[in-house]
């Protein structure tokens, strides 16, 4: 008797398989797809724990996944073709930019818990508002990120499972042009992703220069997503990804304390709203209840009507209702 087939498998549900060793010497659209299908399975790894309440790191390393596949994806489109439909690229970017919005305020949650230890009482009543404030926006950007994993990553998963394992090769028998390996392509991808970093940095003149550092930390984080799945292939890669992950970090802080300057700003705009809105109602004249201006004049009519016979033998309501 055979042993009962085992369950279906979540369309989600995949194995990360190790990247071979000799990939910079396999073919760029052999070996970029290898890359690709590695993150796609590793953000569904950890799409299956974004459910665990206890899981405190799987939403980020989905975010990851997710981000180092967007990388990949952007770095060798050519070689991906239509590995990559359109269509699956604008679900990623907005997978990607969903688990942003929760991750920011994570991070300003984080931040603020850290700052309990210095509040004074007056101040803890004011974080506890804040607190409440971003408690509640995460929630919604939760919402908002489980409805987009919920959709749109299932269809990307399906879409780049059946896809990328396929491509068109041209092989010559000869041995003559087209046995370009992977190894050429990431060197260029590489120095393209450096030469852009060392661009957004030399505009980077002071702390204030918000913007320049917030692209020039994007602009190193996908130098680092190039790098860091093949570091141990790379001459000399770990020194330069230890510098890279060193110079996100502390570019990473930077952006992380000008969002939270926007999020107080914003906070205290909307008490300085509210206190104004309660202080012009408390100054506000008493307002009586609707019609109280028409109260007298049609009281006097009313008045004037019973004490008054009808003109011209004009029948009143009770002269005109029907006899019963």
């Amino acid at each position: 008797m055979s042993e009962p087939a085992p369950p279906p498998r979540s369309p989600t549900t995949a194995m990360t398989q190790p990247l071979p060793d000799d990939l910079l010497a396999r073919a760029p659209e052999e070996a970029t797809r290898r890359l690709a299908l590695h993150f796609l399975a590793e953000a569904a790894a950890a799409r299956e724990r974004l459910g665990d309440p206890r899981d405190d790191e799987a939403l980020h390393d989905f975010r990851v996944a997710v981000r180092r596949l967007r990388s990949t994806v952007r770095a060798y489109p050519k070689a991906l073709g239509e590995g990559v439909p359109p269509k699956a690229r604008k679900r990623l970017r907005r997978i990607a930019r969903a688990t942003g919005a929760s991750r920011d305020l994570e991070v300003q949650l984080e931040w603020l818990d850290a700052q309990r230890g210095s509040l004074t009482s007056r101040n803890r009543a004011g974080a506890l508002w804040l607190r409440e404030r971003l408690r509640s926006a995460k929630l919604g950007a939760d919402v908002t990120l489980t409805h987009e994993v919920g959709s749109d990553f299932d269809r990307l998963h399906r879409t780049l499972a059946r896809r990328l394992p396929v491509f068109w090769q041209r092989v010559r028998l000869d041995g003559g042009a087209g046995g370009r390996h992977f190894a050429a392509l990431l060197a260029e991808a590489l120095r393209a992703s450096a030469a852009e970093l060392g661009e957004r940095l030399a505009a980077i003149h002071a702390p204030s220069d918000v913007e320049p550092a917030h692209e020039a930390r994007i602009a190193a984080k996908r130098v680092r997503y190039l790098l860091e799945p093949l570091v141990d292939l790379v001459a000399g890669g770990r020194p330069v990804l230890k510098r890279l992950k060193a110079m996100q970090e502390q570019l990473g802080e930077l952006h992380d304390l000008d969002v939270m300057g926007e999020t107080l700003a914003g906070a205290i705009a909307t008490l300085d709203e509210e206190a104004a809105a309660e202080a012009a109602l408390a100054a506000a004249p008493p307002v009586a209840p609707a019609g109280h201006e028409l109260a007298p004049t049609l009281v006097a009519e009313l008045d004037a009507g019973v004490a008054e016979p009808p003109a011209d033998g004009a029948a009143t309501r009770a002269d005109a209702a029907p006899p019963a």
